[in-house]
């Protein structure tokens, strides 16, 4: 450790990067490596590397890629303002403050490497504690299904990597630390084997008062973070996935999700429940959708508002349209519930897009074939700035006059930096059972 930065050690027996090595102010920082299995949809062999670190101060980062000197590289998020230099080969950067950072090389989105720079822990509960459990350094073989306990907290350590997955919590069940929970070792059952026994969520937790913050979940072979219940927590986390199904976070009513890093390979955030807040989180994602606004729920629910938002990729290596396509704000509904009053602000959204809304209300393979149909209403979307213009023709189509999708505004929106005035504009397609307004902004 210097004053400005602390380094994670590396855990013993957990290969480094073969891609990408990371200095910063010039001490070495442990680079792990996952790579997109073969059953996926779009990456299959494609490679993420990515280093954590806590950041004290003003620091600068080197990075050189393996065998192949850099000439260019971005980093993302563009909000960031990170403008990087190019030094003998490497990639050079300061950073100033905590961040969690996307950097592409030479245009490449196959062999990615990502920066966690975290806030300094204010809380490092301590080992003797009886109501903690503590992983300190190093590879802990906890198995399939590791239970969690009420009233318990379960501290991962910075350099503790875990292989296995959580389950079981209870009512303030907390997870912290600076450690990894890789389900690496568990194979994915198949796309939309929603009740195989073969399925391991890698953290899949029920009660109230929850937390989980801080550790950083790889190789998810099924959904990522389910958690029942409701008022549960989850902050500064960090996902990588790569399978079908591999949907980021799904929560309960009153849900607060902030300054997360999700890649996934599907819905990446569900922001329907009631009183779910999110915010500032940053999100890559290779197929569905980034915000998933209900598949079939049963129970009306509303209320839920999501601000300061980057996307920087959604689903970028996408490049022929069908019925399954995502857009940033999708759902097929085809259940009862009528969703309500979901704020969508300060949204931004980078490099090319299949779509951005896609919201319909009709039967799909796991909704009910008959009985009631669902509604939407009171939708807000404000202030979405879109890098490149979309792929696809958006789509907002209610089912009926009795089950419509009504008063959606669509305030300040730009895309490829024309502000849209009009359905004409935007590309929307749209029928006699939705009822939209677009407020157009000011003039540049």
């Amino acid at each position: 450790m210097n004053s400005q930065v602390t380094c994670y050690p590396a855990p013993k027996g957990i290969a480094p990067s073969s891609r990408y090595t990371v200095t910063i102010n010039g001490m070495p920082s442990f680079t792990y490596l996952t790579t997109g299995p073969a059953q996926a949809e779009f990456t299959a062999g494609h490679t993420a590397s990515w280093t954590s670190f806590d950041l004290h101060g003003p620091s600068e980062i080197r990075i050189r890629r393996s065998g192949k000197p850099v000439k260019t590289a971005i980093i993302r998020p563009g909000a960031a303002g990170i403008q990087p230099r190019i030094e003998d080969g490497d990639v050079v950067l300061r950073l100033d403050r905590p961040r969690k950072l996307c950097v592409e090389c030479d245009g490449d989105l196959t062999d990615v490497l990502f920066l966690f720079a975290n806030a300094p822990e204010t809380e490092v509960p301590s080992p003797d504690d009886p109501n903690v459990v503590w992983f300190g350094p190093g590879i802990h073989e906890i198995g399939k299904f590791y239970q969690l306990k009420p009233a318990t907290t379960y501290y991962l350590a910075p350099g503790a990597f875990l292989k296995g997955s959580f389950a079981g919590g209870g009512d303030g069940t907390r997870v912290l630390g600076r450690g990894v929970l890789s389900g690496a070792d568990y194979k994915w059952p198949g796309h939309l084997k929603e009740k195989s026994t073969d399925r391991v969520d890698l953290v899949r937790l029920e009660g109230n008062n929850l937390e989980l913050a801080g550790i950083t979940l790889v190789d998810s072979p099924y959904y990522v973070v389910v958690v029942k219940g409701h008022d549960n927590r989850f902050h500064d986390l960090t996902i990588l996935a790569w399978y079908h199904n591999t949907d980021g976070i799904s929560a309960g009513p009153g849900a607060r999700i902030d300054d997360c890093f999700l890649r996934t390979a599907d819905d990446a955030l569900k922001p329907f429940v009631s009183n779910t807040r999110i915010s500032r989180c940053v999100l890559w994602v290779d197929r569905a959708a980034a915000f998933q606004l209900t598949w079939n729920a049963k129970d009306d629910s509303g209320g839920a508002e999501v601000r300061d938002c980057d996307v920087i990729h959604h689903m970028p290596f996408c490049t022929k349209a069908n019925e399954w396509t995502g857009a940033v704000f999708w759902s097929w509904h085809g259940g009862p519930a009528h969703i309500h009053d979901l704020l969508f602000e300060n949204i931004r959204i980078e490099g090319r897009s299949p779509c951005l809304i896609n919201l319909s209300l009709r039967r799909n393979p796991w909704s009910p074939q008959d009985g009631d149909w669902g509604r939407f209403s009171r939708l807000k979307f404000r202030n979405i700035t879109c890098e490149e213009p979309f792929l696809f023709p958006s789509r907002i189509l209610g089912h009926d006059a009795a089950h419509p999708i009504e008063d959606v505004v669509i305030e300040n929106l730009t895309i490829a930096k024309q502000r849209i005035d009009s359905l004409k504009a935007m590309h929307l397609e749209t029928n006699e059972f939705a009822d939209i307004k677009i407020v157009p902004s000011a003039p540049f």
